[in-house]
Formats: structure tokens, sequence, C-alpha cells
């Protein structure tokens, strides 16, 4: 038996829904896991997409294709993300095995994995559940779209798809975790961009710090480190790699979501800010925060967003402006 099959037999006894959570996930073991699940089950996929992941050919766009076709599925993107877990009501698998056919024993040079059943109605199974859930963010088209722009632009340079794929997972990337689920969940709902010189990042990445204050410096150092950028990068592959990082996290999500169909004001974002937030977080203003995240926008998305005067002076608007695929 494959341990894959033990997935398919997960998938097909779903009644509701089925939840499949795994950093890796390529559409050949996507599509044959949900045909063999119920047409009137639900599902909900949770991975992360890095751009150099998909270089490499550990993950792929095309996951959000075979879902968007089925009707009754949804995709997640959670970058921070690194368990592997999939339920079935009170049914639950936990392992290794990433959703891709070698990581699943449906190749000839399968990978040696592990998937152990669980209940799915553990206790700590269901709160990481909802930590993972809730701190990730809907893939669109607009996000398939714009990451298959910086893969695109990443496999041009053709320095990436030289390296070993397995080098992504066991050293470039940096994973972090948390023991407890409600830390790791506050963490990346309320994560913000702290540096104030988007622009500069690169310079911090190459330790030079010659062209900042020593506070925007060490901003721009745990940004880097928030975003889990990867090592060995020239600027243009970190601007490309940071820029997907950025427009992954939650935040930028729920921008869209508020901004979609609606100019909003300075004080608009500003009370976006607050509310998500609080009046005072770190030592930081709502207006100070919304300053740093409206630069971070504007220069890593210049495309989907701009700033448009207001007869009220000083205030601005932030207006998406959608891009086809």
């Amino acid at each position: 038996m494959f341990i894959g099959d033990r997935i398919l037999d997960l998938a097909r006894s779903a009644t509701e829904e089925l939840i499949l959570i795994a950093p890796f996930m390529r559409a050949s073991a996507v599509r044959r896991v949900i045909e063999a699940c119920p047409v009137s089950a639900s599902i909900t996929c949770v991975t992360r997409w890095d751009p150099l992941e998909i270089v490499h050919g550990v993950s792929d766009l095309e996951v959000w294709d075979v879902l968007q076709s089925r009707g009754r599925s949804k995709l997640l993107l959670q970058p921070r993300l690194h368990a592997k877990l999939y339920r079935s009501g009170s049914h639950s698998l936990i392992g290794s095995a990433n959703l891709t056919l070698k990581a699943l024993g449906w190749t000839q040079q399968a990978n040696l994995e592990l998937l152990m059943p669980f209940d799915g109605f553990d206790p700590t199974i269901v709160k990481f559940e909802q930590a993972v859930l809730s701190s990730s963010s809907l893939a669109t088209a607009q996000v398939r779209g714009d990451v298959q722009t910086i893969v695109d632009a990443l496999r041009r340079t053709g320095r990436w798809e030289r390296r070993v794929a397995d080098d992504i997972g066991a050293e470039n990337v940096v994973i972090r975790a948390s023991d407890n689920a409600e830390d790791f969940e506050d963490g990346v709902l309320n994560w913000y961009p702290k540096c104030a010189l988007p622009d500069r990042l690169y310079d911090a990445y190459i330790c030079n710090e010659k062209t900042m204050s020593a506070a925007n410096y060490a901003d721009a150092v745990q940004d880097i480190d928030d975003l889990g950028i990867v090592r060995h990068l020239d600027k243009h592959e970190f601007i490309l790699c940071a820029r997907a990082a950025f427009m992954l996290m939650p935040i930028v999500a729920r921008v869209d979501n508020f901004v979609t169909g609606n100019s909003r004001s300075w004080r608009e974002m500003i009370q976006f800010v607050s509310d998500i937030y609080g009046k005072d977080i770190l030592n930081n203003t709502p207006e100070a925060m919304w300053e740093n995240l409206q630069r971070w926008l504007l220069h890593f998305m210049p495309v989907r967003y701009r700033t448009i005067p207001t007869p009220r002076g000083d205030e601005f608007q932030l207006v998406p402006k959608i891009t086809k695929m």
C-alpha cells in the first residue's frame, strides 16, 4: 500500500469537508486526491507559494487551476507553513509527506515518508488547524498571476533551476515555528513592515549599514528575517523574492479587501490600521504604521496600487489597479 493511498481513503470518506495542509503541493497529486473526494464535500487546501520553490518544481501554481475547475474548493496561502496535516471529519493524518507524487509514493523514485492516523478532533490538532486557517490568505486569480510573473522572471535568470531542489527545503528557506499555536497565529496576523525604507532592504540584506540609520538598518534586518528571504540572491532576485514574500503576507490581503471597489482616504486607512493593530503597538502610532505599509505597497506593487491627491489637501486615496493575467 502506497502512503498516498491513506490520503485517498481519507478523501473518499469525506462527507462535508476535506482539509489538505502541506507546504509543497503539485497539481498532479492534488488532482488525484480530489478526484477521490465526493463532489458533495468541500475542499480546502493550504500551502505556501515561494517563487524559488516553484522554480525548483517542488510546488506549482497549477494547483489553483485544479481546485478552481472542481468547484466547492479553495486554496489558502500560509508563507510560514511547514507542517503536513490532512483531515476529514474526525479522521486525520499527520506526518512528513507533502502533497506530491514523489512524497506519496506514486513515482518510481519515491521518498521515504510517514503519515500516521490521529483523532481529528484532538484539541492540539483543532487549535493548530484553526491557527493555520485564520492566518492564511485566499489565493485569488490576481495573486496567482502576480506570483507567476515573479516565477517567470526568476526562470529567465537561469541560475536557480540548476540547483538541487532539495536544497530549498533543507538549507535555504527560513522556517519560523512556534510551539504555541496562538503565538504563531498572532505573530503572522499582526506582522507589518517595520523598515521605513523598503527601497534599501537589499542594502541590509548584503550587510551594507552605510545607506541608512542604525534604527532603519535594524528594522530592515528584522523585516528580511520575518519574510524568510533566502540567502545568496543577487539584487534582482532579492527584489522579486521580497515582493512575493510581502504580497503573500495576510496584511496585504486585508488591504486588498478593504480598498477593492473603493477609494480610501488617509483617515480611513489610519482607522483601518488602528482596527487591526490597536491604538499603539510597539511604540508605533497607526499613522506611522500606515505610512510604512503604504511605502511598501507602492514600492513592491506599483502596478496594483497608487495614491491620488484629494481636494482635502494632504489626504490620499489608495486605489487598486487590478492586473490582467
